[in-house]
This record gives C-alpha cells, structure tokens and sequence, in this order.
C-alpha cells in the first residue's frame, strides 16, 4: 500500500496533525522521503492541516477544558504554542462568544458539580482547607489556571449561600 493510500485510510476514520500523522507513517514502516512525500501531498490538498486541526479541537473542547489544558494536548500532537495562541485569538475573533467568559463559565459550572461531589449543600460546609485544595486542583488538572480557579471556587460557594 502506498503511503498516501495509508494515510487516506487513516484520514477516513478521524483528522490528524501534520506529526501524528507523521507518526502513524514512520510507524507503518515507510521511509523519511515516503513520509515527507505524502505529507506534502496531504498538506498541498488540505487533507491535513494544523490550523483546521486546532480550531476544530477548540470548538469541541472548550465546554470541557481550559485554554492550559487544550494547549498542553495540542502540543503533544505536534501543534507549537504560537500556532495555539493565534488559532484561539483566531476562533474568538470569529465567534461571538467570548472565551475567557466561557471558560469561567465552565469553570464554575465544574466546581459546583466537585462541591456537590464532597456532598456540601451549604457554604458554612466548605471552610475546610483541604476541601477547597481538592476543588481548585481538580479544576488546575481541567487546565484552568489558579486564578480562574479560584474565582470560580468563590462563585460556586457563593451559590451555595
């Protein structure tokens, strides 16, 4: 099988980054000129495409993680930070929403769920320490950094009230 043909078949089941897909080449065993020559093809026809690659994983991600989080799984996949950050300005210029409301938005919305979790149904419940250490580092392995974290802390104990 050629190496395009490979990489159309594997294109057929889910998008890769121009590396991952690099990866999954090298890993079938075809040359460095095999690879590069069908990644040139694949990028040439759009058939891969880091930029695309980004901005979909940010419209289907971003009700889950934070920006931290999307950006350090972006990077895993061969995707440089600067190219996250333009791609991310990119996507909020485009939409409507603003990303860092949503992503407070989201951030709330999990604290509340890991309150509720410690089964804490008033706020005189949460002044242990330790309690909102656990809220706040679930909320840090989410990918939302210590500040959106804790505003988010504070609002959903404010809920509770």
């Amino acid at each position: 099988m050629k190496p395009v043909d490979y990489a159309l078949f594997l294109l057929s089941r889910q998008d890769y980054t121009v590396f991952t897909m690099s990866k999954a080449l090298k890993k079938k065993g075809y040359s460095a000129s095999e690879r590069e020559d069908a990644l040139d093809f694949l990028t040439k026809h759009g058939l891969v495409d880091d930029r695309r690659y980004v901005y979909n994983y940010i419209i289907f991600k971003k009700e889950s993680y934070g920006r931290i989080r999307m950006r350090n799984f972006l990077y895993k996949k061969g995707i440089s930070s600067d190219l996250f950050d333009e791609v991310y300005q990119e996507y909020q210029n485009d939409s409507d929403e603003n990303l860092e409301d949503s992503e407070r938005q989201v951030a709330v919305e999990l604290a509340k769920k890991k309150l509720e979790l410690f089964g804490l149904s008033s706020a005189e419940d949460i002044c242990d320490a330790k309690i909102k250490n656990k809220v706040l580092s679930a909320l840090a392995r989410k990918g939302f950094g210590y500040d959106t974290a804790k505003h988010a802390l504070d609002e959903a104990i404010e809920a509770l009230k």
